[in-house]
């Protein structure tokens, strides 16, 4: 599986317009470095922090089979409060892979029993245009072409 589409979500309170615009930023800079990738930016989940209505915006994001990946912008404290809300008996047709960092680790361990949902932990949208080239490489072949990752010992 290769990632193409991706959906980007906020999954905890606000996005103030400052990071707002440098998520926008950090999408650009990712169209210009991967440019057959699309992207979908959930933007509507930047302005409501209600865990109900942002795990319907998950739920709806993991269902959604046109696209591959969902990259979390922000998890935050308050991700945890969308654990009773996210449906994990959802049927996925196709394999799936869910990236977020901080506080998605809250719900990466409720989100590993989707059967063909792949979680990740470790990047955030916001920090991506500020990798170093082995990390932007690292990220194309584990998450976005599906290779293994090779550790070598140094």
């Amino acid at each position: 599986m290769e990632i193409k589409n991706i959906s980007i979500i906020n999954l905890s309170g606000k996005i103030n317009k400052e990071d707002s615009v440098k998520i926008k930023k950090d999408i650009n800079f990712m169209k210009n470095k991967f440019p057959t990738l699309n992207f979908c930016l959930l933007e509507h989940t930047f302005a409501n922090p209600d865990p109900k209505f942002l795990a319907d915006a998950l739920n709806k994001a993991i269902k959604d089979d046109k696209m591959d990946l969902i990259m979390v912008v922000k998890g935050g404290v308050r991700s945890i409060e969308l654990i009773n809300y996210i449906n994990i008996n959802v049927e996925l047709k196709n394999k799936k892979a869910i990236l977020g960092n901080s506080d998605f680790c809250h719900i990466a361990p409720h989100l590993n029993k989707i059967n063909n949902l792949e979680v990740f932990i470790g990047l955030n949208l916001k920090s991506f245009s500020k990798l170093d080239k082995d990390s932007i490489e690292r990220f194309e072949d584990v998450i976005l072409k599906r290779k293994s990752l090779n550790i070598r010992e140094e």
